[in-house]
């Protein structure tokens, strides 16, 4: 549906080349005709040149502009999955920046820089997420809802780094996670004045403050590659796991404490039985439900908006 040029030039060699592609097909490749630096260069053009119904939605008001915020969104999540890589995404017609980010190991400065331009401050207060186990790692960072968080964008969970469907079982169990804790400070107690959280933070004043808030998180999950098949469809991609009932353990963990190491859960294959029987280190590390609940409550990030 559109025209696509590709240049490119790796590390290793002298002289970029590029490569057309048109309607899904390669017309030509070759040097490219100017030097550039190391990486590479997508120029998308033509779109929807051999379907002129939709060419004809794009003339109406705001259609390009929503087009280009779907591509920029795609794009954002691809620079998480991959912080080693620097992106920047250009509207060349009107001569704008959409997206850029510069190559960095900290996923909380990427997030501050694909998402300073959106109303998503209520994700930069969010707990530190970190756990290791065998054959399993857990990185990111998680916040309960906030009553005045109302976009479900920030809610992307990586495995292998691919960003898996929203309607993914296990992208579902971390919404559950989140908007049940959501739900607790909700709930009154006597050792707890409604409305607020351990720290000072606040929280929604009632259930359906709580339910029409969404919860936030940016997760990224490594598994053994023979652990898991990551297949597409209709909805986006979904994670086929070997030993799902291990994962999800691993991740409700990962996700109520908040910590490093020895309060994590250790996946289980399907001969050890259930992954509450793993090891998770000594009685004394072992997190205690009420030190669980209190890691959602802590602004865990320092400097961040307030």
């Amino acid at each position: 549906v559109s025209t696509l040029e590709i240049v490119s030039r790796t590390a290793r060699e002298t002289a970029p080349h590029m490569t057309v592609v048109r309607n899904g097909n390669r017309v030509m490749t070759c040097a490219a005709a100017s030097a550039r630096a190391r990486g590479t260069t997508a120029t998308v053009r033509d779109l929807f040149f051999n379907r002129p119904v939709q060419r004809k939605m794009l003339l109406r008001p705001g259609a390009i502009a929503a087009t280009c915020e779907r591509v920029r969104q795609l794009l954002a999540r691809i620079a998480l999955a991959h912080g080693n890589v620097g992106f920047s995404l250009r509207d060349v017609s009107r001569g704008q920046l959409l997206l850029e980010t510069q190559p960095s190991v900290d996923m909380l400065g990427q997030l501050r820089q694909l998402f300073r331009s959106t109303p998503h401050r209520a994700a930069f207060r969010a707990v530190a997420a970190e756990c290791s186990a065998v054959g399993a790692r857990l990185s990111g960072f998680v916040c309960s809802a906030d009553a005045g968080h109302r976009s479900a964008e920030l809610q992307l969970l990586f495995i292998n780094r691919r960003a898996l469907a929203r309607r993914d079982p296990l992208v579902r169990l971390v919404v559950s996670l989140l908007s049940r804790a959501a739900h607790d400070d909700a709930t009154p107690s006597p050792r707890r004045t409604p409305g607020r959280r351990a720290g000072g933070a606040s929280v929604p004043k009632s259930r359906a403050e709580a339910e029409a808030a969404h919860a936030a998180f940016v997760l990224r999950v490594e598994l053994p590659r023979q652990e898991v098949a990551l297949l597409h469809d209709e909805g986006g991609l979904f994670a086929h796991l070997a030993d799902e009932r291990a994962v999800h353990d691993f991740v409700k963990r990962a996700v109520a404490t908040g910590r490093v190491g020895s309060g994590c859960a250790r996946p289980a294959s399907k001969s050890a039985g259930h992954a509450d029987d793993a090891p998770t280190g000594s009685p004394d590390s072992r997190p205690r439900a009420d030190e669980a609940r209190e890691s959602h409550a802590t602004p865990a990030v320092p400097g961040g908006p307030a």
